[in-house]
Parts: structure tokens; C-alpha cells; sequence
């Protein structure tokens, strides 16, 4: 099974292809709301053929219909835009959120703070030093118009209270600034 959803926004590097084209007994799933509309909670699934009407049953028992309002929204979408292109504008704006993000970093958090620097995908992840506990941070961050989501709940076993989550996708260049001077006052 490989859940793909940030797959196609890549801001430096070269693509990485997904497990599904080397592999034909791969399930592969992806998501529009991510490259498309994030308020269009569309889904897709590549899967070998003698697994869809088994995977078809499941979805139908889980959640019985998918909007037909988005779906003839997408396809409407699909019919009369390049997606492709689309795509190519998000990253580039993208990229320079996550650049803008990534700068300002050092002066927004406390020494021994590590974070990631993607390639793409929509989010840093940071940890911050010591016994610190993101969600305690997030309610003052809340305090100082400024948001983050805390990691712990990501963790399949024992959950990391220091880390946690940004997106850069969001906002502006310029609001990243702002929101980044808000978090130095909750985190330094």
C-alpha cells in the first residue's frame, strides 16, 4: 500500500517515482485535495484488478457514496484545465513558502531545535529540545495568533511531546514572516 498524496509537489531534486510503477501488486492511493482544491476531498486508488471489487465493497461499507457534487466538479475541472500546469504553479510558489519557512527558522526557535528541510510535501517537521510539549506551546501560540499541529498523535507507539508540524502552504510569503516573529515569542 503506498498513500501518495504530496507525491507531485516536489520543490527541488529530481522526482521520485512511486513503488506503484515498479511493482503491479502495489495498491497506490492519491488524493485532488492536495493538487487541486484542498476543500475537494477527493480520493483515488491504483490497485491490481483482483483486489478492486474486493476494495470497492470496503469503501462503499465505510462511507456508502462519494459527493457527486465534487466529483462533477473535478471532472468539470479536469475536462477544461492542465493540471500539470497547475501543479508546476503550485511548486513554485510552494517552494519559496518552504524557503521563506526554512530562513526563518534559526531566529524563530530555541537553540538545539531540529527540524527538516523537505524536498516537497507541505509541511516542516521540528523538534524542539529537551522535555518541551507542543501541545501545552500551542495553546499560547493560539494566544499570539499563530498555529502549528503537535506531533505526539503522529506516533504509532510512544508519542514525542516535543515535535511537531507547520505547513507552508497556507500563507503567504509575508504571512510566514509575521507568524514565524508571533512563534519566536512562544518559543524563545
Amino acid at each position: 500500500m503506498e498513500d501518495d498524496p504530496y507525491g507531485e509537489l516536489r520543490y527541488r531534486g529530481s522526482a521520485v517515482p512511486p513503488l506503484a510503477s515498479i511493482s503491479d501488486r502495489t495498491i497506490y492511493l492519491g488524493s485532488f485535495s492536495k493538487v487541486g482544491a484542498p476543500g475537494m476531498r477527493l480520493g483515488w486508488l491504483r490497485a491490481p484488478a483482483d483486489l478492486l471489487r474486493t476494495l470497492v465493497t470496503v469503501k462503499q461499507a465505510a462511507d456508502l457514496h462519494t459527493s457527486t457534487v465534487d466529483q462533477a466538479a473535478a471532472a468539470a475541472y479536469l475536462a477544461h484545465n492542465d493540471l500539470d500546469a497547475h501543479i508546476a504553479r503550485l511548486c513554485k510558489e510552494y517552494g519559496a513558502r518552504r524557503d521563506a519557512m526554512i530562513a526563518a527558522l534559526p531566529a524563530t526557535v530555541p537553540p538545539g531545535t531540529t527540524w527538516s528541510d523537505p524536498d516537497g510535501g507541505m509541511f516542516v517537521w521540528l523538534r524542539l529540545p529537551g522535555d518541551a510539549d507542543s501541545a501545552v506551546l500551542l495553546k499560547e501560540a493560539l494566544l499570539n495568533d499563530v498555529a502549528f499541529v503537535p506531533g505526539a498523535p503522529f506516533f504509532a507507539t510512544t508519542p514525542d511531546h516535543a515535535t511537531f508540524r507547520m505547513s507552508f502552504t497556507t500563507n503567504t510569503v509575508e504571512e510566514i514572516g509575521e507568524g514565524m516573529a508571533r512563534l519566536a515569542k512562544v518559543l524563545r
